[in-house]
């Protein structure tokens, strides 16, 4: 394990991947309060990997040294992940071969995070109070769902041609180039389609109130199938904001989500 951990040592804090979970936190607590929107419930969201501590009991884990060597292989496993993720985001460009060994890094991580949970599984399956036995039901549940948000999450880089930014939090800029004939979909969603169709340029800036994403060349296209009557739109503005809610403006169409006496009400204007 430490030597699979030096593997993924970055040397600088300011890479893609920890701006981005940096901004998804953000974006979910600026989305609650401004719109009643909750994130975690209209997407997959990487920055889970973020909260795997929060997911079982310690000390209940700790009472069974089974469960406890497994689960502790499974965040090992999750940290693995997360380094690795930010060590190739590091350098500011990946092309088609970087991306490629970044996705396959991660796939044997998440093939040893799988294995870890199975076992966890069988054990918790032999644990005879039931109430510790639906406790670790929940927890392997947890931990699964979580596998399956980084699969998704790495299974997207496959439709991309090439990457490249420079990120900071206050201010990040990136390119992202999709393999001929191909979108990729950053976002896995049950209530949405996003795509980014082309070479297509992006700028996210924070400020003390809102994020803003200005969609330069190339597209952004977003079906918002689940939220009503909304026509699909090529996003060009993207804000959130914490106290007025959350705007998507793009072909000359504007949607507002905002907070309106405890409900999120949508107004769509041309």
């Amino acid at each position: 394990m430490e030597g699979e951990e030096k593997k993924y040592l970055v040397d600088w804090e300011e890479n893609l991947f920890s701006i981005y979970c940096d901004l998804l936190g953000t974006a979910r607590e600026w989305m609650l309060s401004g719109a009643g929107i909750h994130l975690d419930e209209i997407a997959d969201c990487i920055d889970v990997i973020e909260r795997a501590g929060e997911i079982a009991d310690e000390r209940t884990v700790n009472a069974y040294p089974v469960i406890r060597r497994n689960y502790g292989k499974v965040k090992d496993a999750i940290s693995e992940i997360r380094n690795c993720y930010m060590t190739y985001t590091s350098n500011e460009r990946m092309d088609g071969k970087a991306i490629k060994e970044m996705m396959d890094d991660v796939r044997d991580l998440e093939g040893k995070m799988q294995r870890g949970i199975g076992k966890m599984q069988h054990a918790a399956e032999e644990i005879s109070d039931i109430n510790e036995r639906m406790a670790f039901r929940n927890t392997i549940r947890g931990l699964t769902d979580m596998r399956k948000v980084i699969k998704n999450f790495n299974d997207s880089f496959s439709r991309i041609k090439e990457i490249e930014w420079n990120a900071g939090y206050s201010k990040t800029r990136v390119r992202i180039i999709p393999k001929s004939g191909s979108a990729y979909r950053p976002i896995k969603s049950k209530m949405m389609d996003v795509e980014i169709r082309g070479n297509t340029e992006m700028e996210i800036s924070v400020s003390d109130t809102a994020i803003t994403a200005e969609v330069g060349s190339g597209g952004l296209f977003l079906n918002l199938f689940a939220f009503g009557k909304i026509p699909d739109m090529n996003a060009e503005r993207i804000t959130i904001d914490k106290n007025e809610g959350m705007e998507i403006a793009g072909g000359g169409r504007c949607v507002k989500f905002e907070l309106e006496y405890g409900e999120t009400k949508i107004t769509v204007t041309e």
